[in-house]
């Protein structure tokens, strides 16, 4: 049986201006070693019919 092992590196920017303004909350905690990944926060409608585009890579 193999024994590979997966390395993931996470790097989280400060948030700019504009993400702050925007009230912007972080979906990215480390407890330790571990790294939690939070679903983000539904998006507003109002925010849907004014074209606000999120893009996740």
């Amino acid at each position: 049986m193999s024994s590979n092992k997966i390395n993931v590196a996470v790097r989280v920017r400060p948030f700019n201006k504009r993400e702050i303004e925007l009230g912007t909350g972080c979906i990215v905690q480390m407890q330790n070693n571990q790294t939690i990944l939070l679903p983000p926060p539904p998006i507003e409608k109002d925010r849907l019919l004014r074209g606000v585009k999120s893009i996740v890579a």
